[in-house]
């Protein structure tokens, strides 16, 4: 008897969750749905846009400098271990995997305000 009311809330708590899930899936979309996407964007909406993200643009140029003195510093680590690795081929491995980790950081920090503005503003 008490292994089947522990099944019963179990299967109660699941089917709550599920409900849930589904509530908080279904919810957004109508609104998102509800949107008209076939106009194309005016120059008021574009000088609006700049001026409500001028903030975080700012924020984002302090995340990008310091981003790229970090990833500097990653990219000269990493052709250092790559000149003292020697026929250590771990060594070499790891040293080529920083390097790459650190150029493609570097490609998204740089390419993410033209991926923005190809994005909100064309």
């Amino acid at each position: 008897m008490d292994k089947l009311k522990i099944k019963q809330k179990e299967i109660m708590n699941l089917l709550v969750k599920l409900l849930c899930m589904i509530l908080i899936v279904n919810l957004p979309i109508n609104y998102v749905m509800a949107g008209d996407f076939d106009q194309p964007v005016s120059d008021q909406q574009k000088t609006l846009f700049r001026q409500m993200f001028q903030p975080l643009l700012s924020l984002f140029t302090m995340i990008k400098f310091l981003a790229s003195i970090v990833g500097g510093v990653y990219l000269s680590w990493g052709a250092l271990n790559l000149m003292t690795a020697g026929d250590d081929f771990k060594k070499r491995e790891t040293a080529k995997t920083k390097l790459t980790f650190a150029v493609l950081g570097m490609m998204i920090i740089w390419g993410i305000p033209y991926f923005m503005q190809f994005m909100f503003l064309t």
